[in-house]
């Protein structure tokens, strides 16, 4: 399968809707996992109207990852931070943000994930330009409306002008321009509450409810050291990878990839603020783990890597329906 991504055409991204439609069927004969909580302000209507229609839910969430996919192929190949230009990085990204079980359900991280992506592309388009305003307050501007849908990625600001800096030299005045942006999208929605004498829903959803400072879940859940552990794995992998991933890589090339792994030092801290997390917290890993990952496979043989690849599609099928096979 993965010679078919091993391409230069980008007609070939549109395979990566069955390929994300495939690993998300789960959701047609298992209920999900896990229980949708309060998680930020616009992700209340959103998963109201994914439990009412599990259908469209799955249709949504295909289609959501396909984007995300695209956009990261996109990215990837036109920074030319990968060895070499395939589209790898986005089949791998589905294949790691629907690896678990609980990654079968409509997440607000996806939209995020849609945000964050921009907000990269945002990023990498500063590097040595004189005037990048514009660019900046659309970044500030995309991650205050990241934090929105999903409460903890409002550290993702201190991603962005971490990465600002080192794209480029950070001046006062642009951190007051992304700080300008992101307070936007709050500016809008506070008055629209506000407006409509429903200003304390506003704050309720998005500070009460939606934060929390070790709000991790209290009840068991089932291989839960085995699903961490896999996790980890790829995280070792990907910090394992660094030396290999720089390897002839030019200073802007070297620096776009450093703001991968800077995405996810941040993405590290934010299960410490968001309230009712559960494992599906993990997809905010799904954007750097899936180009490493990537990386990865580049290096291997072809024949071990369709192997290895369907090693892991096995498996990972095997634990999302092994209440087909295990009914215990």
């Amino acid at each position: 399968m993965l010679f078919l991504f091993r391409t230069r055409q980008t007609l070939f991204n549109f395979l990566l809707l069955f390929y994300a439609a495939l690993l998300q069927s789960r959701s047609f004969f298992l209920p999900p996992l896990e229980t949708a909580s309060f998680q930020g302000l616009l992700s209340f209507p959103l998963i109201n109207w994914a439990d009412q229609q599990p259908v469209g839910a799955f249709f949504l969430r295909s289609a959501l990852l396909f984007v995300e996919a695209f956009l990261i192929n996109e990215i990837v190949n036109k920074n030319r931070i990968s060895g070499e230009y395939n589209l790898l990085p986005g089949l791998f990204f589905i294949l790691v943000s629907s690896i678990l079980p609980e990654f079968i359900r409509l997440s607000p991280i996806h939209f995020i994930n849609i945000l964050l992506l921009l907000a990269i592309r945002e990023i990498y388009s500063t590097y040595r330009i004189g005037d990048a305003a514009t660019r900046i307050v659309n970044l500030g501007l995309l991650t205050g409306l990241a934090s929105l849908f999903y409460f903890s990625s409002i550290l993702f600001l201190v991603w962005a002008i971490a990465g600002l800096n080192i794209m480029r030299s950070l001046k006062l005045n642009e951190v007051f321009m992304l700080l300008s942006g992101f307070v936007i999208p709050y500016i809008f929605a506070g008055t629209w509450y506000f407006w409509y004498d429903n200003f304390a829903f506003f704050y309720e959803q998005q500070f009460l409810q939606a934060a929390g400072f070790l709000d991790w879940p209290k009840h068991p859940i089932y291989g839960l050291g085995f699903k961490l552990g896999c996790f980890a794995l790829l995280v070792l992998l990907a910090l394992g990878g660094y030396s290999r991933f720089m390897l002839r890589k030019t200073n802007q090339e070297s620096r776009k990839i450093d703001l991968l792994y800077l995405f996810m030092l941040v993405s590290a801290f934010t299960p410490f603020i968001q309230a009712g997390i559960g494992l599906s917290h993990l997809l905010l890993l799904g954007i750097p783990l899936g180009i490493f990952l990537s990386f990865t496979f580049e290096g291997i043989k072809s024949r071990w890597a369709e192997f290895i690849h369907f090693v892991i599609l096995v498996l990972m099928l095997l634990l999302h329906y092994r209440l087909f096979i295990f009914p215990f």
